[in-house]
């Protein structure tokens, strides 16, 4: 299992556990409190499929507020297009379309090459297995000049 990828502690208490085993919890950081997915299976590639076949959200009233505080603060900058990686479902994608933003929606293994200068992580960062390998991504896809979104 992994350490925090914020602090690198290894201390760490579950929050939730979906089945009932340590293959797959919610944990929270004991030393900096932040909290993130973890599985014995350890790789980017099970945390993918799992997001991709598995995972479902049913608070779409929280959702829809949230998605549409963030779409008004990203399209208030004026970008022509942004990348909003992590966003498989297109839900922000959508709305900030309707807003006049262009979107692309990027998986976390590809953040580069769309022309964009603004990138979004929205509810994306406690699902990745490596943060630093991450950022290392988003950052060379940014440049200097670049903007990033985290929520």
């Amino acid at each position: 299992m992994r350490v925090c990828q914020i602090c690198n502690s290894n201390g760490k208490r579950v929050i939730h556990n979906k089945y009932d085993t340590t293959d797959f919890c919610l944990f929270e950081c004991t030393a900096c409190g932040h909290r993130y997915l973890d599985s014995l299976h350890g790789s980017q590639a099970w945390f993918d499929n799992y997001y991709l076949t598995e995972y479902r959200t049913d608070d779409k009233e929280y959702s829809d507020a949230r998605l549409n505080s963030l779409a008004d603060c990203v399209a208030g900058f004026g970008f022509p297009n942004v990348v909003d990686i992590g966003g498989t479902d297109g839900e922000l994608q959508r709305r900030l379309k309707d807003r006049g933003t262009g979107c692309t929606v990027s998986g976390v293994g590809d953040t580069g090459g769309y022309g964009s200068n603004a990138v979004i992580l929205s509810h994306t960062l406690e699902h990745i297995y490596d943060i630093q390998i991450m950022f290392e991504r988003v950052l060379a896809h940014l440049g200097v000049r670049g903007y990033l979104f985290i929520e």
